[in-house]
């Protein structure tokens, strides 16, 4: 009942969530870029436009004053708050992109204190605006890329979950062998994800809430749920095929799989959590709506769950039976055990050879990392037929002076600029400015009193531009004057320096937390630290496919995408914080049931074998099931989100098959004993032996389950 009522209230707090979310959160408003823009707009009355309307004509159709027209009523919308540039009085003047007046291009401003407000005001626009027949009317510039974004990242969450839900149940299907287990874990994950949008929902109510966090929410809250629900009906259908009465099995699988269960969620929210000390709201957002859909996760594994396989009782355990048996040694096998079993021993007689060659191709893989350039999100992460794209593309050669400010700097002298002294600290500024090696080209635009607004020529090339905002920065004001530094350039170089001044922080944080973490729970102090290693040596293979793919431009046809020549600036830390904590949900799943092997046996080359035997189809399993779901997040048709589900996809396919099936056995195999020193502590002890590890059950075994 009270799962139920949590649904309905999650369903109806969620229902209008997407109205409230935010396609923007990229920007740091206590940097000096935002500081230089609100003295741009309060000294100078400059701004950047926040649309750009592009009328077209029908070639032989309307005339010049017909496009006049629908210009000047389109200014005089309530919605407007201003035009970027005074509207010319003749329509042979409209600006245009063709010689053939059939263009005429308006900037404007429109109403709003906040992005949520100029989206409604530019929706109001758009209703307002009912050109004829022969003349249609395209949106451009940043807050039209903002709302486009949104819109996008919406329906491509819809697609994604049209495309992964069959999939995934057929999946399941094929897992369980059964329809009443292959249908839990997507109603477990449905009802995660849905008090995950609802909690997204109440946040808007006190932040802003990126719309990309809905996508996250989506992905790890049916992912997460799958994993978890495959482990615990794993291991409950284990113990029901040992005989065990389903009372007790479900008992066995909570205080088992179901710890493991609370472990793998802990580490997750722990590396979720941190990314909300980054200062970006875009930042915030995920660690808002994934440290909530992972914790309904767990709450639904560790309590509906086991309420649901009690209220189904048999039915659960339909299609668990043997389909072909085997009997060895004593016990009972399925095939696929004993193909796990052959791969086991196949890495136990040369494991320092499976390690150095493991690592190695890891480091290549990793290697275009090396060149990696980061790059702002832009008009650019649209797809080509975005009409918001090709406003901004077909404007930033004709009309430059409409695209917003490479960079803008508010230069205050110490004197009027028509003094001898202003002069003198101006020539003085601008020498210097002029002397910096990228030899930047500036203008002054705009004068008032000791103020001037100078113009900084940008080359559009990321790294560059970042590094003449940092090097206009470092030259200082003249003395006793000041200066601001803004512009497009200078808003992506804050951006970049405020996510790299937390980097190491929340790195060290994620690392210690995942460190005690570990130690508390395998009483090792080896295994901790063997675990970081492989779980960075994978998630810096996963950066470099990010970098080969998007930066460098391969496989760009197959993907749908046009490469800009950098990796979005935000994407890669998502993508290695999410990558990060599942290799550890992996690296959890194979180790607890190496400890419990060396528990029982004090054996640590056969219980690496038998933890492998025993992990391997789940592992690979679980792996299968959220590649489904991360899969189609790569359809979708912007480049930051495709970015994310490419990141994740190769990372999770590299980290299931390539470390945790290869690479890790054979890292314990090499250390051996010393894998589990100083060993268990007796007031730490679980039923097993070792801290919250699962027991291992009585009597024979089915080698392939976890």
């Amino acid at each position: 009942m009270l799962w139920v009522l949590l649904c309905g209230l999650s369903g109806l707090l969620a229902a209008d969530v997407s109205d409230r979310l935010a396609g923007g959160g990229f920007t740091t408003p206590r940097a000096e870029s935002a500081l230089a823009k609100v003295q741009t707009q309060e000294r100078f009355g400059v701004a950047d436009p926040d649309v750009l309307l592009l009328f077209r004509a029908r070639t032989g159709g309307p005339t010049g004053a017909t496009l006049m027209e629908q210009v000047q009523g389109a200014v005089t919308t309530p919605a407007v708050a201003r035009l970027a540039e005074p509207l010319p009085t003749s329509p042979d003047r409209l600006p245009s992109l063709d010689a053939g007046a059939t263009t005429a291009l308006v900037p404007l401003a429109v109403h709003g204190g906040n992005e949520e407000a100029k989206r409604r005001a530019l929706e109001q626009l758009r209703r307002a605006l009912r050109p004829p027949p022969a003349i249609t009317v395209s949106y451009g510039g940043p807050l039209a890329f903002l709302d486009e974004a949104s819109s996008r990242s919406q329906a491509d969450l819809v697609r994604a979950e049209l495309l992964a839900a069959p999939l995934l149940f057929v999946l399941l299907l094929l897992i369980f062998r059964g329809l009443a287990a292959a249908l839990l874990p997507l109603l477990t994950g449905s009802v995660a994800v849905a008090i995950g949008m609802a909690v997204l929902r109440v946040a808007t109510e006190f932040t802003e809430v990126s719309a990309f966090a809905v996508n996250l929410v989506s992905m790890l809250g049916l992912g997460l749920a799958v994993d978890y629900a495959l482990l615990i009906l794993t291991r409950y259908r284990r113990e029901r095929g040992q005989g065990v009465p389903a009372a007790l099995a479900r008992a066995i699988t909570l205080r088992t799989a179901g710890r493991t269960v609370l472990v793998t969620s802990a580490v997750v929210t722990a590396a979720l959590a941190v990314l909300a000390l980054f200062p970006l709201a875009f930042m915030r957002s995920l660690a808002i709506g994934g440290c909530a859909v992972v914790a309904a996760d767990v709450a639904a594994a560790l309590t509906l769950l086991p309420a649901l396989m009690a209220v189904l009782g048999p039915r659960v355990d339909a299609g668990r039976g043997p389909a072909r048996w085997s009997r060895r040694n004593g016990r009972t096998e399925r095939p696929e055990g004993a193909r796990w079993l052959r791969l086991a021993m196949c890495v136990a007689r040369r494991p320092a050879l499976w390690l150095v060659a493991c690592t190695v191709v890891l480091l290549a893989m990793a290697a275009p990392a090396l060149h990696t350039r980061f790059g702002g999100i832009g008009e650019g992460t649209l797809p080509s037929s975005s009409a918001t794209r090709q406003v901004s593309d077909q404007t930033r050669t004709a009309f430059p002076s409409l695209q917003p400010a490479g960079i803008q700097t508010v230069l205050a002298l110490p004197a009027p600029t028509d003094s001898a002294a202003g002069e003198e600290a101006l020539r003085g500024w601008l020498g210097r400015l002029a002397a910096l090696p990228s030899n930047p080209r500036a203008e002054v635009t705009a004068v008032r009193g000791n103020a001037l607004l100078v113009s900084v020529a940008t080359t559009g090339e990321p790294d560059a531009d970042r590094r003449t905002v940092r090097a206009i920065r470092a030259l200082g004001p003249p003395q006793g004057g000041s200066v601001l530094v803004g512009g497009r350039a200078a808003v992506d170089a804050d951006m970049t320096d405020a996510l790299n001044a937390r980097l190491p922080l929340v790195v060290g944080l994620v690392m210690a937390v995942t460190s005690l973490l570990l130690l508390f729970v395998f009483r090792s102090v080896l295994v901790p630290v063997k675990a970081i290693v492989t779980s960075v040596l994978s998630t810096f293979a996963c950066l470099g496919v990010m970098t080969w793919v998007f930066q460098d431009g391969h496989l760009a046809s197959l993907l749908g995408f046009s490469s800009l020549g950098f990796v979005e600036t935000t994407q890669p830390i998502v993508v290695l914080v999410v990558l990060y904590a599942l290799s550890l949900d992996y690296e959890l799943f194979l180790l607890s049931h190496v400890r419990e092997e060396y528990q029982a046996t004090g054996d640590n080359r056969r219980a690496v074998i038998a933890g492998l035997r025993q992990t391997g189809s789940v592992i690979t399993g679980a792996a299968a099931l959220l590649l489904v779901v991360i899969g189609a997040l790569i359809t979708s048709d912007v480049i930051a989100i495709k970015e994310v589900g490419v990141g994740l996809f190769a990372g999770v396919l590299i980290d299931a098959t390539l470390v945790r099936l290869f690479l890790v056995p054979a890292a314990l195999l090499v250390a051996g004993r010393a894998n589990w020193w100083p060993g268990r502590s007796p007031c730490l002890t679980g039923p097993s032996g070792a801290a919250g590890l699962p027991a291992p059950a009585a009597g024979p075994r089915m080698t392939t389950d976890a």
